[in-house]
């Protein structure tokens, strides 16, 4: 009779075991599966900040462009600008010639 109780220990620490080996790897694939979402969570991260970076560059270069046409039409403006006063000048003193030979 003891040994009948002693192998029913046995079978049911036996039966424990087996439940806790079959928990255990439960929750390893648990784990694996959340590790694999994590990675591929941050492949995904690491594809839109490059992403982004690429937008973010491509603004600046925009950016640049328009201040460099901006530049330029400011330059274009000054150039009309004094050509606009160098003929009114000319114009002032061809005046004054014809007048002078009046």
């Amino acid at each position: 009779e003891l040994e009948a109780a002693a192998n029913l220990h046995l079978r049911e620490a036996r039966e424990e075991v087996e439940a806790t080996r079959a928990e255990l790897a439960a929750a390893e694939a648990g784990l694996a599966a959340q590790g694999a979402a994590a990675e591929e969570a941050g492949v995904r991260a690491a594809s839109r900040e490059e992403e982004l970076r690429g937008e973010a560059t491509a603004l600046q270069e925009r950016i640049e462009a328009q201040q460099g046409r901006r530049a330029e039409a400011e330059e274009v403006s000054r150039s009309a600008a004094s050509k606009g006063l160098a003929t009114a000048e000319l114009e002032a003193s061809l005046e004054q010639a014809v007048g002078a030979n009046a």
